[in-house]
């Protein structure tokens, strides 16, 4: 089946689809096997009759995987101050927030995901049968299994435009991987996140992000001391840039 009667088909199925439900919400669990190993939980949920959703994390919690460290360190963003991300259907511009250096910033970011469905194998999670979905973004290379019984093109995180739900989706390092453990309707969109601070765009943000970074005040250090700043974007969850290329 061609990339084109897949979409046609998806979206006769979501008209379908929305006219039967409301909100669509679906529970992930987030694994950064990162420098320090952690765990997070997710909730993506899609309003099916405007087209929009919200992924948004219910716990922020760091973890090693060693039992024995014990390490377990929180992060707070402040009075309902929730790590989310908003998607429109109608275009490709989302709304997220992140907080750096003890202070939350409002971004915006324009997301293209140009996915290749053209495989035909499938992978069982659950009670779902998935096919497979391969993509490149900002420097990282993603495996997706989407379940297209649940027509929605909105995904954990930033990831979308695939022609059903996505049930697990892992870099090709697995540094990063979500993965859905449950799948229920609701009345209530989640949607009340605190939106009133100026808005940066997701370029002023990185460079914001770099200058500091880089920007250190040597005039307190002893004299004849210098920092060195050992900084890689290649750890980072997007470490390359649109208009690096």
């Amino acid at each position: 089946m061609n990339y084109i009667v897949r979409i046609f088909l998806c979206l006769l199925n979501l008209v379908a689809f929305s006219q039967e439900k409301k909100i669509l919400q679906v529970e992930y669990d987030i694994f950064y096997n990162t420098d320090v190993p952690n765990t997070r939980k997710g909730v993506l949920q899609v309003y099916l009759k405007e087209n929009k959703s919200v992924f948004f994390e219910k716990e922020h919690s760091l973890g090693t995987k060693t039992e024995n460290e014990g390490l377990d360190i929180n992060f707070t963003y402040g009075v309902n101050e929730t790590p989310f991300v908003k998607m429109w259907g109608d275009n490709s511009t989302i709304l997220y927030n992140d907080f750096w250096q003890k202070q939350t910033y409002l971004i915006t970011d324009s997301i293209n995901c140009n996915w290749n469905i053209s495989y035909s194998e499938t992978k069982k999670i659950g009670n779902s049968l998935c096919n497979k979905a391969t993509m490149t973004f900002r420097g990282r290379n993603y495996t997706a299994w989407y379940d297209a019984n649940y027509p929605v093109h909105f995904g954990p995180w930033k990831f979308r435009g695939l022609p059903g739900l996505v049930m697990e989706i892992y870099d090709e390092e697995k540094r990063y991987n979500w993965l859905a453990t449950r799948i229920s309707y609701t009345d209530s969109f989640k949607d009340n996140f605190i939106e009133h601070r100026k808005k940066l765009t997701f370029r002023e943000y990185k460079e914001l992000r770099l200058e500091r970074i880089y920007n250190v005040d040597n005039s307190r250090l002893p004299r004849g001391t210098r920092v060195e700043i050992n900084y890689s974007k290649n750890k980072e969850l997007e470490r390359v840039f649109e208009w690096e290329e």
